[in-house]
């Protein structure tokens, strides 16, 4: 009987273990020197799932529609860093050309603004006040608010007897850390936390005449009001949103999810895409698997070699889009890869790592 209860409470232990509620703290927040990369899946068939204790969410079937490139900087080093003096890290989205401008203490990580790109010009966006992405120490049942109001304004020529247009947009964002559990994506598996947010946006459109006057902008539904069901679960250490999603109603579809296809490396060692743009090779730094996903070209092989040349890893791939390669028999350190067509001729390479 002792022997029952004894493997009985070590099951039990094993159980709550891979479900243990986590903390995760400003030192998970991604820093400065280093690259990640983001998937979108437009066309999820995933739900956020419930609220509680020791949840389990299910994503590894998540594909990458399309994948954004995230570098992070220090904001000095940019065009607009200016703008947001007291910013310690700005987060360059290579897909979409937006820089966030941000900033991580031990008390929170927030968003102080963005610079798009509009029209071929640089539109800064200041958040006031910051919007709050999460507070530290971030743990189940945990509630803050992230408000924040912006205004954009733009010089337009289309519409006659005006000449500048402004945008103002109003956000009241309600958020709660209100599950943990275990998370599967095509990354890995992890202990996260989930952050559910109730967001509602008002946006009015103002016009400003040729004699310098303001007014709302007649068109229909001006103001317009939104509301939006935010997800986001976070893990220790690898530094940013595991996954997000968004519903327009409380347990409505899913539009798009964004899910973290590699953790950050530092930008110095990382290259996904030397030869070809369409090559994606994840997570780096690999473990013992490393994946290449090839976009519009089918790869016959995969050659990898350790930094003095040396052929390490020859490997034949399969006709699918995503081929995974073991590299449990490669020591910790940096590794180079060359795909190889039919012929034997290369058209992508780069380089990765491995770190365990």
């Amino acid at each position: 009987m002792l022997k029952k209860i004894l493997l009985l409470s070590a099951f039990c232990f094993i159980l709550n273990a891979a479900n243990a509620q986590i903390v995760v703290y400003s030192t998970d927040v991604v820093s400065v020197g280093q690259t990640l990369l983001q998937a979108n899946d437009s066309t999820p068939i995933v739900k956020p799932g419930s609220a509680g204790i020791s949840q389990t969410w299910n994503y590894s079937g998540l594909h990458a529609t399309t994948v954004d490139t995230i570098t992070t900087v220090d904001p000095a080093s940019t065009a607009d860093g200016s703008q947001f003096p007291t910013s310690d890290l700005a987060l360059i989205q290579k897909l979409t050309k937006d820089t966030i401008y941000t900033n991580n203490t031990t008390a929170a990580f927030r968003a102080q603004g963005v610079v798009s790109s509009f029209n071929g010009n640089n539109v800064v966006v200041h958040l006031n006040p910051p919007q709050t992405l999460l507070v530290f120490p971030a743990t189940y049942l945990t509630h803050f608010a992230d408000n924040y109001t912006t205004n954009i304004r733009q010089a337009i020529t289309t519409i006659p007897g005006y000449d500048s247009v402004r945008v103002k947009a109003v956000l009241v964002g309600k958020d709660t850390i209100d599950a943990y559990g275990s998370m599967q994506t095509p990354l890995g598996t992890y202990n996260v936390i989930r952050v559910n947010e109730y967001q509602i946006t008002a946006d009015t459109i103002f016009l400003r005449s040729i004699f310098g006057t303001w007014s709302l902008a007649p068109i229909s539904g001006n103001p317009r009001l939104d509301t939006n069901y935010h997800f986001s679960w976070y893990a220790n250490s690898l530094g940013y949103q595991l996954v997000s999603m968004d519903s327009a109603k409380s347990g409505g579809a899913i539009s798009n999810v964004q899910w973290l296809m590699s953790a950050p490396v530092p930008t110095s060692v990382n290259n996904y895409t030397a030869i070809s743009n369409n090559v994606l090779v994840y997570p780096n730094p690999a473990k013992d698997e490393i994946n290449f996903t090839v976009a519009g070209s089918t790869p016959s092989s995969v050659v990898i070699y350790d930094i003095t040349g040396r052929t390490m890893i020859t490997q034949s791939l399969t006709n699918s889009s995503t081929n995974t390669i073991n590299t449990s028999s490669l020591k910790d350190g940096f590794y180079i890869y060359k795909l190889l067509d039919k012929n034997a001729v290369p058209f992508s390479e780069g380089k990765f790592s491995v770190i365990r």
